[in-house]
């Protein structure tokens, strides 16, 4: 999902000295950063169960900063315990490096997460060179076939999440007072137009064919000054609502501040903004990851994988979700959303997908 390209916001202090190429990681639970030492136990192949499971968990930031990389890491530490995992959080990594970290974690862990697609071409490598090590790739550019990676690889693909943005576009536009609606776009292209921009305004354009979008593409998946001043430019030009599709909450925080209302996604961050926010598109890996490791700890791994090479999120199921409406929507809106979702399941109402941009 993300190249990493966030502004470094802190210091980490450290000492690289890892196994071949070296790399700074954060143990679970812990605030300190450490070399990796975990030793690699078991293998892809193996059709015995597995009595706990290392993991390693290649990030391109940081596992309890931000949105997109704690959406992850919410995931695998909800499923620790029952799968007695070992875990180890492998961050700031820079796509120039991003092989050889994942060739090195190949070497040491059970299973190599990978949570972000934009690292996908070394997963695609490394796991050919470790045919014994599991890995678990976060996608979303396509669907995918059964050849598309290794057959050691299970993907987490979230190609449907613009049925999420949709439902949110369509709150967006009933709650807006002025019928004008804007986003905040991370990086501009044709994954972001199909995935995010078009649902969220197609959405809107459902539930209010009177509004418009303006869309700010802010070439950075965080940037908190341009974020701020962004909003001071939308409230100043009468757009009392905005899709926030950045990895911090700098836009949340000044919409709070000019008495508008966001919407943000990955995780939820409702409750701590109320009556700023509509609601978070939440992508929740846990669903999908419980059947991988599943898969992994009952030494079923290989008869599983040829069926399920992509466990997708999606509306049925609850992964892809809106836990937390804001106190501005009201049970009449949520009602109105509550069916479109069912709609969208049902077929009745499919969701454009388009992959240009037209404001």
């Amino acid at each position: 999902m993300k190249a990493p390209v966030m502004l470094v916001i802190g210091l980490i202090v450290g000492i690289v000295v890892g196994f071949g190429a070296g790399y700074v990681v954060a143990p679970s639970g812990t605030g300190a950063t450490v070399t990796v030492t975990t030793t690699k136990t078991s293998t892809a192949t193996t059709t015995q169960p597995m009595e706990s499971i290392s993991m390693g968990v290649v990030m391109w930031w940081h596992h309890d900063e931000g949105t997109w990389s704690p959406s992850h890491a919410r995931a695998i530490e909800a499923l620790k315990e029952k799968y007695n995992l070992e875990v180890t959080y492998i961050e700031e990594t820079g796509i120039q490096d991003v092989e050889s970290i994942i060739r090195t974690a190949a070497g040491q862990y059970d299973v190599v997460y990978v949570e972000t697609d934009e690292f996908s071409e070394a997963t695609k490598t490394v796991a050919q060179a470790f045919p014994d090590t599991y890995f678990i790739q976060e996608w979303e550019a396509n669907r995918l076939n059964s050849n598309d990676f290794p057959s050691n690889v299970i993907c987490l693909n979230a190609f449907n999440v613009g049925q999420l943005h949709f439902l949110l576009g369509a709150a967006a536009g009933l709650v807006t007072q002025t019928d004008q609606l804007g986003i905040l776009l991370a990086i501009p292209g044709a994954r972001l137009y199909r995935t995010v921009a078009n649902p969220y305004k197609y959405g809107a354009l459902h539930s209010n064919p009177n509004i418009t979008v303006t869309s700010v593409e802010m070439n950075a998946y965080s940037d908190p000054i341009k974020a701020r001043d962004s909003m001071v430019s939308f409230a100043e030009a009468g757009i009392d609502v905005v899709f926030v599709n950045q990895d911090d909450w700098s836009a949340t925080l000044e919409a709070a501040i000019q008495g508008m209302y966001t919407i943000q996604e990955y995780i939820d961050i409702t409750p701590y903004y109320p009556d700023a926010m509509i609601g978070c598109a939440v992508w929740d890996w846990q669903i999908p990851l419980d059947h991988a490791l599943e898969a992994i700890s009952s030494g079923t791994f290989g008869e599983f994988r040829a069926q399920n090479w992509e466990l997708m999120l999606n509306l049925e199921d609850g992964s892809l979700r809106i836990p937390t409406w804001g106190t501005v929507v009201t049970e009449e809106i949520q009602d109105y959303i509550a069916e479109l979702r069912q709609d969208i399941i049902n077929g009745t109402v499919t969701v454009p997908d388009i992959t240009t941009w037209e404001s």
